[in-house]
């Protein structure tokens, strides 16, 4: 699906603090980031990180619809992709840790995800496969 830009995105950093009663605290450029209930309720609660569960789910929308506020319709191309950045990108934090990551970084993930869906990068990678496992076979 084709997105039309309406601005520039700025340079944003989003941070996850857990704090010591066990509940998390997740900013965007110092601001809270919004949990997006109105877009869907995984996790009433609140954010969480770690693993991949519903709070982490609600973590992953949030961030994306924030981070595609440069698009027209920054809910549905959130929509489109936050289950896989939840699965790359948020289970994957330490669940007992902060963490800071950059819209670039966002970005990055986001552009893997795009990458993965394409059958000509599928087959690209599917033969850099073949050929890493051939050469590590070939110098074993």
């Amino acid at each position: 699906m084709a997105y039309e830009r309406k601005k520039l995105r700025p340079n944003k950093t989003y941070k996850g603090v857990r704090l010591p009663d066990d509940t998390t605290e997740v900013t965007v450029n110092g601001e809270p980031l919004d949990l997006r209930l109105d877009v869907c309720n995984h996790s009433p609660t609140g954010f969480e990180w770690g693993y991949q569960g519903s709070g982490p789910a609600q973590l992953a929308l949030a961030i994306l619809i924030d981070h595609y506020d440069f698009l027209d319709d920054p809910v549905e191309a959130a929509q489109e992709h936050y289950q896989e950045f939840k699965r790359r990108a948020i289970a994957v934090l330490p669940r007992d840790s902060d963490w800071e990551m950059t819209a670039d970084q966002v970005g990055f993930i986001v552009s893997t995800i795009l990458n993965d869906n394409d059958p000509e990068v599928k087959m690209w990678a599917e033969h850099a496969k073949k050929t890493r496992q051939q050469w590590f076979k070939d110098n074993s």
